[in-house]
């Protein structure tokens, strides 16, 4: 299942150092923003190797409370990859 999330933000930084954020080699405001946003406090990002890197972390699925008992804490993690 795809799901696409459009996000519209104003930040008062030049374009330059949102990038240098986001695309950063430690991945410290990927993990944080996980961790605010998904709940995740275990998501990681890898380090970027022949342009690429990969970000895995779990968001908790908002599904009917049948569906979740069906299948208990088996929830699937998520791993995009970044080029």
């Amino acid at each position: 299942m795809v799901r696409e999330l459009d996000v519209s933000v104003t930040l008062p930084v030049a374009p330059r150092t949102l990038l240098r954020l986001l695309y950063s080699e430690c991945g410290d405001f990927t993990k944080a923003f996980h961790a605010a946003v998904t709940k995740d406090e275990a998501a990681s990002v890898t380090t970027w190797a022949r342009g690429s890197r990969t970000v895995t972390f779990t968001k908790r699925l908002d599904l009917p409370q049948a569906i979740l008992k069906l299948i208990g804490a088996c929830l699937p993690g998520v791993r995009p990859a970044s080029r």
